[in-house]
């Protein structure tokens, strides 16, 4: 009688397990229904190039920036962090600056106006996704 309640318990817990974990991994598919304009994800996945020590912008000097690349080739220059989970902060588009490089300077030039819709608190942008 004991080995059948043990027998029942086991079974029980190798049926139910695997649904639960099953309907999280689901949940968490459908909480982005979001469409991204990636070719190749969806969702573009902006991978982390390194920050940029300094960038231009009008004429000010930024401390640093983060350089991120899709493997769309889409680009983006963030004043954040958020491939850490950190807010992206203000943010450009690959049409919004250029790459500049001079005998005392290499970096970027964001010589587009910050717009106040480019600039966020969230680790991440509509259609946008970023990693490591």
């Amino acid at each position: 009688m004991k080995n059948e309640k043990i027998l029942i318990f086991t079974l029980l817990i190798i049926l139910v397990i695997p649904t639960i974990v099953f309907a999280a991994d689901s949940e968490e598919i459908n909480v982005i229904d979001e469409v991204g304009s990636c070719p190749v994800y969806g969702l573009h996945r902006m991978f982390n190039q390194g920050g940029i020590v300094g960038a231009y912008y009008n004429g000010d000097f930024e401390s640093e920036v983060n350089y991120y690349v899709c493997e769309c080739g889409e680009t983006m220059i963030t004043t954040g962090r958020p491939h850490l989970g950190h807010p992206v902060g203000y943010y450009w588009y690959d049409t919004q600056f250029e790459f500049i490089s001079t005998f005392w300077y290499t970096g970027f030039d964001l010589s587009m106006p910050e717009d106040p819709d480019q600039y966020t608190t969230n680790s991440y942008l509509e259609g946008y996704r970023f990693y490591q």
